[in-house]
């Protein structure tokens, strides 16, 4: 199944997503489907952006060229629409009564949303084609050209009526409005322009090139760059308001979630921040359903997979097929699935769409989390003889699949003493011991190292491990898979949150 991208569709207690060749229609509160369309046999393509609703309607397009309307109560189908052409540009509303999106020739077509009929008698040919995606202003359609302007379109006539030129689009900008103004991202460059005329209001570079379109709030504009850097600025002057380093490239836009910024980066990490403070009040890493992908060249066919991890997964995908090719047993480990799209707050439920297929709901009023973090060691082996005299370095992983890893509560002891250590987004904690380290050398005998933390919502866990020591033995190797590329030991340090109710 092709991977979803978009964000869920929240109205009222319904859950609106498109993935693979199905739309659904969940509970907000159960997770239970309500309807799915279609009801038999799946559609010839696959949903590739999420659904919008226009009217009474749910309505989304696939990559067979067509546009699908259905009841947002029954699912039942009102219409379909084919396009001339695949669309590349996204689709949007524009106001009540028209839906317009942009095709892979670089054409704009509008249509009825009522009917699905053409508003247009044929759609218009944009110069340039596409700088990126569309979006929509009251009753005009906002573009970025190929040609890097920004041209604002009548829906029901497709006449240009402004245009202002750019530097540079780079494909993946995409007008943001809120309030009267237009937010967009160019280049290493974040622009805000007056909705009624196009005219700049202010603009701020960045430093680095700004992956994906801003989110903008009465809190402020969030914006996250190529280097893994994110920032929040004043909505009105466009000034910096904080920095944060996320250690990790983008993989969606930034949320809002009530007044702060929820950031999502390609590890599969989503940092909530204060927007008011600038400081971290949540990290949580979404883990897998599915922990191992099979590298054989005929892997074996499988099933459906199982639930989502704690925290109110929802699982969506069909059934696997028939049974295939015996699979080889070379299998890699994933650590993480990023997000498909912008998490949305819905009351005080999160929610997050993988790309794994998973839709996840997190929910501090309503969720239940009883359990503590789990806590391994992973090497070296617990029990055995080590010299620490020419250095030893532990590892660990620290785990929590329902409410996430709180990083500021983790604790490492030897024996009683605390130790430093480094804690990794994915969370690899990595203790250092030796002459040269600031943590020293273990004595001989046997000692005892625990690890202590907690997660998001208090649940609290103090694991014990022991190592026997005896420093005149030569030093143990690290195994290649727990070091980073340069031969050295792998992940960063671990950000200290603050802890915050999520909203």
């Amino acid at each position: 199944m092709a991977s979803p991208a978009g964000s869920p569709l929240v109205d009222g207690n319904t859950i609106y997503v498109a993935v693979g060749q199905r739309i659904y229609a969940l509970d907000l509160e159960t997770g239970n489907q309500k309807w799915k369309f279609p009801l038999v046999d799946p559609i010839d393509g696959y949903f590739r952006q999420a659904p919008i609703r226009v009217g009474n309607m749910i309505v989304a397009y696939a990559d067979n060229k067509t546009i699908y309307a259905v009841d947002m109560v029954t699912g039942e189908k009102k219409w379909q629409h084919l396009a001339e052409g695949t669309i590349s540009a996204g689709m949007v509303p524009v106001g009540d009564r028209v839906i317009a999106y942009g095709m892979s020739d670089g054409s704009l077509n509008t249509i009825f949303a009522e009917s699905g009929m053409n508003v247009l008698s044929k759609p218009i040919q944009i110069n340039g084609g596409y700088g990126g995606r569309i979006a929509s202003y009251l009753n005009t359609v906002l573009i970025p050209t190929g040609l890097s302007n920004l041209i604002q379109v009548d829906a029901a006539t497709g006449k240009i009526i402004k245009s202002r030129p750019f530097t540079n689009f780079a494909g993946d900008t995409r007008p943001v409005v809120f309030g009267d103004t237009i937010y967009l991202n160019s280049n290493a460059y974040v622009i805000a322009l007056g909705g009624a005329d196009l005219r700049p209001r202010w603009q701020r570079n960045c430093g680095d090139f700004v992956s994906f379109a801003p989110a903008a709030g009465p809190s402020g504009v969030a914006l996250q760059t190529r280097d893994g850097k994110a920032m929040i600025l004043n909505p009105v002057n466009g000034l910096p308001s904080f920095n944060i380093d996320l250690a990790s490239q983008p993989a969606t836009s930034p949320s809002i979630v009530g007044s702060n910024f929820l950031f999502t980066t390609l590890n599969g990490v989503m940092t909530l921040v204060d927007g008011k403070t600038g400081l971290v009040k949540w990290i949580y890493q979404i883990r897998p359903v599915v922990k191992f992908a099979d590298n054989s060249q005929n892997p074996a066919g499988g099933g459906g997979r199982n639930g989502g991890p704690g925290g109110g997964g929802m699982m969506l995908g069909g059934g696997g097929g028939a049974q295939g090719n015996p699979a080889s047993q070379e299998k890699t480990r994933i650590v993480s699935v990023p997000a498909a799209g912008p998490p949305v707050l819905a009351g005080s439920t999160l929610l997050v769409l993988t790309k794994d297929a998973s839709l996840l709901a997190f929910d501090r009023e309503n969720g239940v989390d009883l359990t503590p973090p789990v806590v391994d060691l992973t090497f070296p082996k617990q029990g055995q003889w080590y010299s620490s005299q020419r250095g030893l370095e532990l590892f660990f992983t620290i785990d929590d699949e329902a409410s996430g890893l709180r990083t500021d509560s983790v604790e490492v002891m030897v024996d009683g003493e605390k130790k430093t250590f480094k804690l990794g987004r994915d969370g690899v904690l990595n203790v250092r011991f030796g002459a040269a380290n600031a943590n020293g050398i273990l004595m001989d005998g046997r000692r005892v190292i625990t690890i202590r933390c907690k997660d998001w919502l208090g649940n609290e866990i103090e694991k014990s491990f022991s190592l026997l020591i005896d420093n005149t033995l030569p030093p143990v190797q690290v195994p290649k898979s727990l070091t980073g590329p340069d031969g050295r030991s792998g992940g960063g340090g671990g950000g200290a949150g603050n802890g915050g109710d999520g909203r």
